[in-house]
């Protein structure tokens, strides 16, 4: 029986398919689109919406004290909000690459 069964695998035709090349086209770029999690848009609005609101304040308050000792903390503050601008104008750089 066992030498029935070395005689029958031997006569088994395996055939392995040949490979064929395949062609990639690396000149155009895989664009996946991640999908960002829920809320994430409606945050950075209000982000962008809230910059608005204190940017407005800080113009006014520029306005409205003009020689006062409180230059320095509106200038601070003006400061500090330019830097918030800049960082969530890359959040929305990054978001748009996701």
């Amino acid at each position: 029986m066992l030498k029935e069964k070395i005689i029958n695998t031997q006569n088994i035709d395996i055939e392995v398919p040949e490979s064929k090349p395949m062609e990639i086209d690396d000149k155009i770029p895989v664009k996946k689109k991640r999908k960002l999690p829920d809320g994430f848009s409606e945050g950075m609005a209000l982000l962008q919406s809230g910059f608005k609101v204190m940017g407005d304040a800080l113009a006014q308050w520029k306005q409205e004290q003009e020689h006062t000792e409180s230059v320095e903390l509106r200038d601070e503050f003006s400061t500090h909000l330019s830097c918030l601008e800049d960082v969530m104008a890359h959040l929305v750089s990054l978001s748009d690459r996701g």
